[in-house]
């Protein structure tokens, strides 16, 4: 017999998929705001149970320094270090950085507060509805968020 039971892990949609790195005893995968573990070895749950909840801790923790999920990711990848609570970037610079600094001209103070915005609108828009946010949209986003910021003079 095969049970499956089911973990919340709080984290963004975005930035879920990096509990599927973690080792496991027993097959699990993630489903939205939940990882499904699937159980083959009962007495490994607890085990399985408690190193996906501290690789969710330790996303959440680098999350609420910096301004988005994609930011985020890039420290977890390490494109990115925190440092005096500010993001310092290694070189390269990640895709989306870069794709956006180039294409709207951004400077590092204005490339972070048109993340802040995109994030916000993504998290209103997007992640409320329990809808993934791709690259793409991200960018248009982001470039409509720039584009008020200009208007508005900042």
């Amino acid at each position: 017999m095969k049970i499956t039971t089911f973990v919340r892990h709080g984290l963004d949609l975005e930035l879920a998929d990096l509990l599927e790195k973690v080792p496991t005893e027993n097959d699990k995968e993630v489903c939205g705001e939940l990882v499904a573990i699937h159980v083959s070895d009962p007495d490994e749950l607890p085990a399985d149970i408690r190193r996906i909840a501290k690789k969710a801790e330790l996303i959440k923790s680098i999350r609420n320094k910096v301004c988005s999920p994609w930011t985020a990711k890039d420290v977890i990848d390490g494109k990115a270090v925190i440092v005096d609570d500010k993001l310092v970037y290694l070189e390269p610079r990640s895709y989306l950085r870069t794709m956006l600094q180039s294409m709207l001209g951004l400077s590092d103070e204005e490339f972070k507060t048109v993340m802040y915005m995109a994030t916000d609108d993504i998290r209103a828009n997007n992640i409320a509805h329990n809808k993934k946010t791709t690259i793409e949209e991200v960018i248009k986003i982001a470039a409509q968020c720039a584009e008020a910021l200009r208007r508005c003079g900042r």
